[in-house]
């Protein structure tokens, strides 16, 4: 998908936003993967996130903004039922365009004991802007979830404004959907 953006200055600005069917670009970046001071960061690749050796699916979601109200109600929400994405042979990987370090101060700051799922830094928003999700007023990564088949096909995305968070109860019923392979009715529940 092309979209075409007129700036202040009567730019023309053409992004390519990734969409269903497309496959999540291949990357590596830097990531906190532990809470335990001498692991705590490592690199994270995209061959972490699927696996169609594995039957491992992904969900890669993306916040805003380290150290806001928003944001952290969906750190905590993710991390408390990241069992559930474990469970269902999914990654689970929370990533934003703030550093590592930000993200290990937020980490403690919130009294996290332990780190269900690596947090990806994108400092430079490169992988935020090849995915298509910079908010152009502002800089930040839009709140953006993704759900990756194992062959690394983006199956659902969903994309909402900075202030509005998303709901977790939502994305695993669609990743149960997603897995199931069987048409889902609408509200459908697992099962």
């Amino acid at each position: 998908v092309h979209i075409y953006l007129l700036t202040p200055f009567n730019f023309i600005y053409k992004h390519t936003m990734s969409t269903l069917g497309q496959h999540i670009p291949s990357f590596d970046k830097r990531a906190l993967v532990s809470l335990d001071e001498t692991k705590e960061i490592g690199t994270f690749s995209s061959s972490e996130l699927h696996s169609e050796a594995e039957s491992r699916w992904g969900v890669l979601f993306w916040w805003p903004k380290d150290h806001t109200a928003v944001c952290e109600s969906e750190i905590v929400e993710f991390a408390s039922i990241a069992e559930s994405f474990h469970e269902r042979n999914t990654a689970l990987v929370g990533a934003s365009i703030f550093s590592v370090e930000d993200h290990l101060k937020w980490c403690k700051n919130l009294k996290m004991q332990t780190l269900p799922y690596p947090m990806i830094e994108d400092t430079d928003s490169s992988l935020a802007d090849t995915l298509g999700i910079i908010h152009q007023a502002s800089g930040l990564a839009y709140r953006a979830t993704y759900i990756i088949a194992p062959t690394g096909e983006v199956k659902w995305l969903s994309i909402n404004e900075l202030a509005v968070g998303r709901n977790t109860d939502e994305v695993l019923r669609v990743l149960d959907a997603l897995q199931s392979g069987d048409f889902k009715m609408c509200n459908c529940k697992n099962g």
